[in-house]
């Protein structure tokens, strides 16, 4: 359980990297390799900042 809840906050940590880094200019490539988020993540992201999730 713990394990797991150790994943997920590292998950959301690199959520919120990339949406900066995205937010800064950097394009979909480089953010990609940078975090290793895959294009079906990076679309989650910005879906989510649309809704204001990542806050």
């Amino acid at each position: 359980l713990e394990h797991k809840a150790r994943q997920e906050g590292r998950q959301e940590a690199t959520l919120k990297i990339a949406h900066a880094l995205l937010n800064s200019g950097i394009d979909r490539e480089t953010v990609m390799k940078t975090t290793g988020l895959s294009q079906n993540e990076l679309e989650q992201i910005d879906n989510d900042a649309s809704s204001n999730f990542l806050g």
